[in-house]
């Protein structure tokens, strides 16, 4: 099991930064760089969405300056949602281990 706490509090912090309009690049990093090395688990996390509808790890992914993947066209074909969340989790991944997150 991994501080599902961390996660929680990290989520939030990031969410509500961005809310206000001042998350960049570099405030991001110091954000992610707390929990360098640390077993943060995204178990914590509590479904939050930013006031535009986003979820923490598009945040992420935006705010790093790379590109997410679009929505499934049809929420409803199986296929197409493993996909988009599949492209989605590898680019979140390929950012949090820049992080040494385990």
């Amino acid at each position: 099991m991994g501080n599902n706490a961390a996660y929680t509090t990290f989520e939030r912090q990031v969410i509500e930064t961005y809310n206000t309009g001042k998350l960049d690049e570099s405030l991001l990093s110091i954000f992610m760089e707390e929990y360098r090395g640390t077993d943060i688990d995204s178990g914590g996390s509590r479904g939050l969405l930013t006031n535009d509808g986003k979820d923490v790890e598009i945040v992420i992914i935006e705010t790093m300056g790379l590109t997410p993947p679009s929505k499934p066209k049809d929420e409803n074909d199986d296929y197409q949602r493993e996909e988009y969340y599949e492209r989605k989790y590898a680019l979140y991944r390929m950012i949090s281990d820049r992080f040494d997150w385990r």
